[in-house]
């Protein structure tokens, strides 16, 4: 596998993909509403089971994203590098019901499901959407992972992202971010 920019892409066994989201990474989840697409900042997103893989996102209702995934059923989790971090900023301002928020990026269709990736990022999860959880606070949107997969050399051999190499975002509050090393 391959992606526009010739980068070798590598497919991870699915009972990994808890690893790419335990270390707390700023997401962004692409989408697709059969015409547009969409991405969407996501901070509160975490791993919840292995067998099959799920994830558990807190999305908003209210959000373009939210509408899609409700709609088609899918979505991929894009987790970007430090050098994105103003597409990170951008998507987490702008609502994508009001205008293309893709426009100028870089996209690749995702290999199970039909909304696109972001290229750069230092991993991506095509997932499939399972079941909604909504409180009076939150909605938790539950995800079971389809395919992972990562350029070659961002992981390490134990399939967690080599943050050296591929140093992730971790949002901070409002518009403060950081990154993290390995100690």
């Amino acid at each position: 596998m391959e992606d526009s920019k010739s980068q070798k892409i590598k497919k991870i066994p699915l009972k990994h993909a808890y690893k790419l989201l335990g270390h707390g990474p700023t997401v962004l989840i692409s989408s697709r509403d059969g015409v547009t697409d969409n991405l969407c900042s996501v901070s509160w997103i975490m791993p919840f089971d292995f067998d099959p893989p799920l994830i558990g996102a807190v999305i908003e209702r209210t959000h373009k994203t939210f509408d899609n995934i409700c709609k088609n059923k899918e979505c991929i989790i894009n987790i970007p590098v430090i050098d994105q971090l103003d597409i990170v900023k951008k998507m987490g301002t702008i609502s994508g019901h009001k205008k293309d928020k893709t426009k100028g990026l870089s996209l690749q269709t995702g290999y199970h499901v039909s909304c696109k990736r972001l290229e750069g990022c230092c991993a991506w999860i095509e997932a499939r959407f399972k079941k909604h959880k909504a409180t009076d606070d939150f909605d938790l949107m539950i995800f079971e992972v389809l395919d992972v997969y990562a350029p070659k050399d961002t992981l390490t051999k134990k399939f967690t992202i080599d943050i050296n190499k591929c140093p992730t975002i971790h949002h901070l509050g409002g518009m403060d971010f950081c990154t993290i090393k390995k100690i």
